[in-house]
């Protein structure tokens, strides 16, 4: 199984449906499950504290636009 991101990653959750839609966050954990048919969903800690589970077409990576 290949990720699309990684543990580390600056991402928003797009879940139009979702209370959390377009929350920001850091993904914590990825796990590789039988249960979702992309057979593996990611764990993400949001900036409001909140700790989600999300399916990788419910997340857009974020790109750091800070130059140093």
């Amino acid at each position: 199984m290949s990720f699309e991101y990684s543990v580390g990653d600056l991402v928003s959750l797009q879940a139009t449906h979702d209370a959390f839609n377009n929350c920001k966050g850091i993904i914590v954990a990825r796990n590789e499950s039988d249960l979702y048919v992309g057979r593996g969903f990611y764990q993400v800690q949001l900036f409001s504290g909140h700790v989600v589970i999300a399916l990788p077409l419910e997340l857009e990576l974020l790109e750091n636009e800070v130059e140093i």
